[in-house]
């Protein structure tokens, strides 16, 4: 039995809003059939059912997928700003979800960039170094 995570029950309820909506009109239409009145006051007592629900169905889809996607825009956000050299940088999830350990990961590499930099500078230095030495060597 499979656990669903955050990210997937809210897409999953991004996707059923818009079912819901049209599973209402199909009940409508099955209860009174294909022959729904479309004029005077009944076409309205129709129209404005289906804009309102029209309209909650977009709110919440609109919602839903904001609040899906907001972890993903802050972990673009963050190898943004790792990728352009700020290993310091923690990329913050609290999703308990895969987006959660991608950010965490993320982190670890910033992490080990930041290490791998620090060697590389101090071996230039110390190559440096030890050239100026050799030169004097040489000159002397």
């Amino acid at each position: 039995m499979s656990v669903l995570s955050n990210l997937q029950v809210k897409v999953l309820l991004a996707a059923l809003i818009p079912g819901l909506v049209t599973a209402a009109v199909v009940a409508f239409v099955a209860r009174y059939g294909w022959e729904v009145p479309m004029r005077g006051p009944d076409f309205i007592a129709v129209l404005v059912p289906l804009a309102i629900g029209a309209a909650v169905a977009s709110v919440g889809i609109w919602f839903f997928i904001g609040r899906a996607l907001r972890p993903v825009r802050e972990l673009n956000d963050g190898a943004q700003r790792i990728a352009s050299g700020d290993f310091d940088y923690t990329i913050p999830a609290n999703t308990g979800d895969e987006v959660q350990e991608l950010a965490q990961q993320f982190n670890i590499m910033a992490q080990t960039l930041k290490q791998s930099y620090a060697e590389l500078e101090d071996r230039v230095e110390q190559r440096t170094r030890e050239l100026a030495e050799s030169e004097d060597r040489v000159r002397a």
